[in-house]
């Protein structure tokens, strides 16, 4: 039996697909995660990558959203981390951390290939629609993007490193059993300092 940690922060932090800071002007280049200590046959860290899901699209889906941006909030985000928070720390946590516009589709400076930026499940929405059907679009856009064919999973072993590249890609943490286990893993995230693309 492991010794019961104190909590840190929110505990449903990393069970929604994102990108690292997408809510930020200069949004998340390179995360590095390191696995301390995993629970066994759980906690996986799934990918997706964006560059194939837009290949996959239609060339009428793709002309339907080459030129779209995305609204991405950190209070959106938090609404969704703290469901029990106020109005006015929604509106707080939006003051110090102002929403975002990125592109929805973004060339990838390196590999010269067009691809998905999402953002973030909990905190993004596609600008310039209807509020509804701009939900509809990122959910159909986002089951596209995480099918199986465009994924991997990471099952953990103590001392895993592994690299991930938020240009192109979302990624999710699973789901574990808090109560017997822990799940650690340390991070590192480089910042996109040449953002917009």
């Amino acid at each position: 039996m492991h010794e019961k940690q104190a909590s840190v922060g929110s505990p449903r932090v990393g069970l929604n697909w994102h990108t690292d800071h997408y809510h930020l002007p200069e949004p998340g280049l390179f995360t590095y995660l390191h696995a301390i200590q995993v629970p066994p046959e759980q906690g996986d860290t799934r990918y997706a990558n964006g560059i194939a899901a837009y290949e996959a699209l239609s060339p009428e889906v793709r002309a339907k959203i080459d030129d779209k941006k995305v609204m991405h909030s950190r209070a959106r985000l938090f609404r969704n981390l703290f469901p029990e928070a106020s109005e006015e720390e929604m509106e707080a946590e939006r003051r110090k951390i102002p929403d975002v516009f990125h592109p929805l589709v973004r060339t990838h400076p390196e590999l010269k290939r067009r691809g998905l930026y999402l953002g973030g499940e909990w905190g993004s929405c596609i600008d310039g629609m209807d509020p509804d059907e701009a939900q509809e679009l990122y959910d159909e856009l986002l089951h596209h993007m995480i099918q199986d064919r465009f994924s991997y999973r990471h099952r953990w072993q103590p001392g895993d490193v592994l690299m991930s590249d938020n240009r192109c890609s979302l990624h999710r943490a699973s789901e574990w059993d808090e109560e017997h286990h822990v799940r650690r893993l340390h991070r590192i995230i480089m910042i996109d300092d040449k953002a917009p693309y």
